[in-house]
């Protein structure tokens, strides 16, 4: 009896290690693809529209005139519009409590509700902060993080004070990739300037008239309180070494305030130092010394419209 109960016992453990061995063979031959730019909104995944679900095998069409997106998959066909929480799935209206949203001239639509309405799988890895879409045989992993890419869509008006004068500035996005960036003060000076971001940080670039050309770290990712890296100058001039100081500060100036912004300390090595202030959905907000005050040269945000 008891050889036979040994038996049953060693046969019950070769199933066990037979089927975890099959199990770990499936999911090892899973294709996984891995991006960044998921963004939490109001506690409710958004992800980027056309990279994350034409990788899942769906076609997407954007209306520019209408601001619609459709999302065509299989027998499915979604229909939705930019900052409306009414959808509508083969002819049928549903409401969604976040809204497909513009951010950095990327369309972001609602994960879970879009996958799901495909019969995808979505499950959520909160120590990296991770979305994960699974569909026939396939992982897209999404990473999260707080994007301080402006809206295209926007102009934003700047005051830089400089002693006793003050240039007023904006910037406007001209074309997909690129601002324009107009002085008035004694002249003007007309350039270009572009941002990046990727799962490492925000990247600026300028090229103005004179045919110059330089692109910088604005902010390393992740964002944590003592994070530092260094831009060189790309004439020789040195170079620039940046440290995340604050991840919560409340920037003030020329009677503008603007809470929970992240406080980037500049240093060159030819002595110039400020702090820098920059804000998700928005970017640089603000330039102060590194006293914390205007002192002879400051910026500040003074408009988005």
């Amino acid at each position: 009896m008891k050889k036979l109960m040994m038996c049953v016992v060693m046969l019950v453990l070769g199933f066990v290690l037979i089927l975890g061995t099959a199990n770990e063979t499936k999911a090892a031959s899973a294709e996984v693809v891995k991006m960044d730019g998921a963004q939490v909104v109001n506690g409710r995944t958004l992800v980027p529209l056309r990279s994350v679900f034409e990788e899942l095998g769906a076609n997407v069409i954007w209306n520019q005139q209408q601001k619609t997106v459709t999302i065509t998959h299989g027998a499915k066909k979604i229909m939705l519009k930019i900052d409306s929480n009414q959808v509508n799935v083969n002819g049928q209206p549903q409401t969604i409590d976040v809204a497909p949203t513009i951010i950095g001239g990327r369309t972001y639509v609602p994960l879970r509700f879009i996958s799901e309405t495909i019969g995808a799988v979505v499950k959520w890895e909160p120590a990296s902060k991770t979305a994960i879409v699974v569909y026939n045989g396939k992982e897209i992993h999404i990473k999260t993080y707080r994007s301080f890419l402006r809206d295209t869509s926007k102009t934003y008006t700047f005051s830089h004070y400089e002693g006793i004068s003050v240039l007023d500035f904006f910037e406007t996005k001209n074309n997909r990739d690129y601002w324009n960036t107009t002085f008035t003060y004694d002249e003007t000076t007309v350039g270009t300037i572009y941002y990046r971001e990727t799962a490492n940080g925000l990247y600026m670039g300028t090229k103005w008239n004179d045919g110059k050309y330089s692109e910088s770290v604005e902010l390393k990712y992740p964002i944590t309180v003592g994070s530092s890296w260094v831009n060189y100058n790309p004439e020789g001039y040195g170079y620039s070494r940046s440290t995340i100081t604050s991840t919560n500060k409340t920037f003030r100036m020329l009677g503008e305030t603007y809470a929970n912004t992240v406080e980037v300390k500049v240093v060159s090595s030819t002595g110039y130092s400020y702090l820098a202030y920059l804000m998700p959905g928005a970017g640089l907000v603000g330039v102060l010394n590194v006293n914390g005050e205007c002192g002879e040269q400051c910026t500040v945000l003074r408009e988005i419209k």
